[in-house]
């Protein structure tokens, strides 16, 4: 049933098979231009960027407690 039905869309559209070709074509060459990566490219970044926020973060709370102390000291000392 399918083939007859390709069988008859080739009949009524001749120029179909070649369109169809010059879409794919079009379309691989989009798809080259584009900076895609892949999936698993994705998932390393996205856990090396977490693993980065998580010592970002860690830094940011050492030196908001560094700091918090350094203030306490300097308001002590400029009475």
């Amino acid at each position: 049933m399918a083939e007859e039905n390709e069988r008859q869309t080739t009949a009524n559209f001749p120029d179909l098979d070649e369109c169809l070709k010059g879409f794919k074509a079009n379309a691989a060459a989009l798809l080259e231009r584009c900076d895609l990566v892949t999936r698993r490219e994705f998932e390393v970044q996205k856990r090396l960027l977490e693993q980065a926020m998580t010592k970002l973060a860690a830094v940011e709370a050492k030196l908001a407690e560094s700091g918090a102390g350094s203030d306490s000291n300097k308001s002590d000392q400029s009475d």
